[in-house]
């Protein structure tokens, strides 16, 4: 099946229902399909052949979204590019992919030329409503306006229609391969248990190059849901799309709940067609969840864990499991259970099952798995070794089968002997009342080989020791920090808005 066939299903049914709404202009899912269709004869009328690789640099917006399918129609690859790069990380990313053509809008329309002129781009496409002083570049408006035939040689099922590139915070950004199936596989799944309808109107808030959003526009094709496409997150501009649309849905990532929930604009917003919200991408903070259910006691809330990797959800906390009333809302410091698709399992070192109970690597197989690395077959073999999915992230499974996350195994901090995962210091950390945001990670000792260091920032005055005597009350003595940096600001963050702890380690570690 090809993705488009859902958009050409919703254009047939409800050919004049919206399907997206970007900075005051609605496209009806008819006029969805069109532009899609007339965005793939201008790339096969530029030589755009199977195989080859359409770059896009730019806020969302809907001509990102008709970028995620128009190249699968003639059977190319599109690759959204973190615009929050530097240019010489999207310069090597570039060179990487090999993109024969590069959409760019009007904010990144300067970077993109130097970055054409310093890659192998044949073709530069400006997405903007009127540009008509750009005689430098090629008129996204103009080329979709021409309608051309489009080539019936488009990709489907398991063919690769979309490269999505990892945030690089390990290492230099890889490109994964994600196919039809890896896409439709989780939006079915992510939809049935948040319990999407129809009905529901989205609000697109999150960077579309990561998949913690992107994948909500798969969620849209398959029941035929109204987009409402924010450029890029602010609190201000995220409360004025929810009441002026009616957004029922969204999903953030925590660092983005909290700012909303600190905003003084928010208690006096309209938030009264808030329905359901979902939350990933990053750890999230029981006590950030629990403030969440007592402000929007009216939202059900779902939790998605997973990657880039695997399209991204690997396990879901349902909504029935955010309500104290189940019996089962201790689980709230868990990433739910495993999607129904998805073979889980927690392995050692040697790759065998470890009982119940015990941390281990989370690995997984499905039909949610990548496709592979971009030019990466090595590491291709090393990450799907085994025919599983190796997550790099360690976890355990409780006597329900719903999984604890513990952290990287690559984050994992050995101090005296024992092994240290950073999610629960964090976690107790945030339930102190002063602290808004933590972050743990493990710096070089003489003594104990590493030593549990935390960064902090802070919502109201509280002490290097008050902190560090409400974890000792709370855990082991050898996961309690042994120093804490108050920082001065909110905790930096990646461009997926997750927590950047290499920022942080940096920092601490200065001599």
């Amino acid at each position: 099946m090809r993705l488009f066939d859902l958009i050409e299903k919703h254009a047939f049914h409800t050919p004049d229902k919206p399907a997206t709404v970007f900075e005051g202009r609605t496209h009806s899912w008819a006029q969805f399909r069109d532009r899609i269709a007339g965005l793939a004869a201008a790339l096969a009328g530029r030589g755009v052949a199977p195989g080859d690789r359409v770059g896009y640099l730019g806020h969302n917006s809907h001509w990102l979204v008709e970028t995620y399918f128009a190249p699968a129609l003639i059977g190319a690859i599109a690759v959204p590019l973190n615009h929050r790069l530097a240019a010489a990380e999207l310069v090597q990313i570039l060179h990487d992919c090999t993109p024969k053509v590069l959409i760019a809008d009007r904010h990144f329309a300067e970077i993109a030329k130097d970055l054409v002129a310093s890659s192998e781009v044949e073709t530069l496409i400006l997405a903007d409503w009127d540009p008509a002083d750009r005689t430098d570049m090629q008129a996204y408006e103009t080329l979709i306006s021409a309608q051309g035939e489009i080539p019936q040689n488009g990709s489907a099922g398991q063919d690769t229609m979309a490269l999505f590139y990892t945030s690089g915070t390990t290492g230099r950004p890889k490109g994964v391969m994600l196919s039809h199936l890896n896409m439709l596989t989780n939006a079915m799944g992510t939809c049935t248990a948040y319990g999407y309808t129809a009905e529901d109107v989205l609000l697109l808030s999150g960077p579309l190059f990561h998949l913690a959003t992107g994948s909500r526009v798969f969620s849209a094709i398959l029941y035929g849901i109204p987009m409402v496409i924010q450029p890029k997150f602010s609190v201000d501009g995220l409360l004025d799309l929810v009441g002026r649309h009616g957004v029922t849905t969204t999903t953030l990532v925590p660092t983005m709940f909290q700012m909303v929930l600190d905003h003084p604009g928010f208690a006096a917003a309209d938030q009264s067609s808030l329905r359901k919200l979902s939350y990933g991408g990053a750890p999230m903070p029981v006590a950030l969840m629990e403030r969440l259910l007592a402000t929007l006691p009216d939202v059900t809330f779902g939790q998605g864990y997973g990657m880039t990797e695997v399209s991204p959800v690997l396990s879901v906390l349902a909504p029935e499991d955010h309500l104290p009333s189940n019996g089962v809302y201790p689980k709230l410091a868990s990433i739910g259970r495993p999607m129904p698709y998805c073979d889980v399992r927690i392995v050692d070192a040697q790759d065998q099952p470890v009982p119940q109970g015990e941390t281990g690597e989370i690995t997984v197989r499905g039909p949610n798995v990548m496709n592979g690395y971009w030019n990466r077959p090595d590491e291709t073999r090393v990450a799907l070794r085994g025919g599983f999915y190796h997550t790099g992230d360690a976890g355990y499974f409780d006597e329900e089968g719903y999984i604890h996350l513990a952290g990287r195994t690559k984050e994992m901090i050995i101090t005296g002997g024992e092994n240290v995962y950073p999610i629960e210091t964090e976690n107790c950390l945030s339930q102190h009342p002063a602290v808004a945001t933590a972050a743990v990670i493990g710096v070089p000792d003489a003594h104990w080989g590493e030593r549990v260091v935390a960064a902090v920032a802070l919502k109201e005055a509280a002490g290097v020791e008050e902190l560090i005597a409400h974890c000792r009350a709370r855990i082991a003595g050898y996961k309690v920090p042994k120093d804490v940096h108050i920082w001065d600001g909110p905790l930096p963050l990646t461009p997926a808005n997750k927590i950047d702890k290499t920022a942080i380690k940096k920092k601490v570690c200065v001599p």
